[in-house]
């Protein structure tokens, strides 16, 4: 009996997971998506570059990170993965000073992503500890990925 009901229950988990797969596509890559969840990363990676570099640690409120989000230009559908998301982030850094950087975004088809700010050239894509050792600027280059259920 018991053999019988473990067969049934793996053919309809087979059949359940091939429905599942079949109706799944590759997550909706959106600017609101995208958006959403750099304004809530960028925040912990600017904290994160100012522990290291040895200074206070604001809060997430005081970074007010501000982000809005395109893909390829005027002509391309802001929607899918590619290379050619740009994401622009403001912010009002530590001393109260309005800052703005453009980062690219490499939106991948599982929903996660790499932003890097190519304005941080190589001298700025290290910071410096108060130690005098220099490790990754967590602004240069970082990695999130985003809720498709929202």
């Amino acid at each position: 009996m018991q053999r019988g009901i473990r067969r049934g229950s793996r053919w309809a988990c087979a059949i359940t997971l091939s429905m599942l797969l079949a109706g799944c596509g590759s997550p909706d890559i959106t600017p609101t998506r995208l958006a959403g969840d750099i304004t809530h990363n960028f925040p912990r990676q600017y904290r994160e570059q100012r522990r290291l570099e040895g200074a206070s640690r604001p809060t997430e409120t005081a970074v007010r990170a501000r982000v809005s989000c395109t893909k390829g230009g005027p002509l391309v559908p802001d929607r899918g993965p590619g290379k050619d998301w740009i994401c622009k982030v403001s912010w009002i850094d530590a001393g109260g000073m309005p800052r703005t950087s453009s980062y690219e975004i490499n939106a991948r088809t599982e929903a996660c992503y790499t932003a890097t700010d190519p304005a941080l050239t190589a001298q700025h894509q290290f910071v410096t500890t108060p130690d005098n050792q220099k490790v990754d600027n967590p602004l240069y280059q970082f990695d999130g990925c985003f809720d498709v259920t929202d």
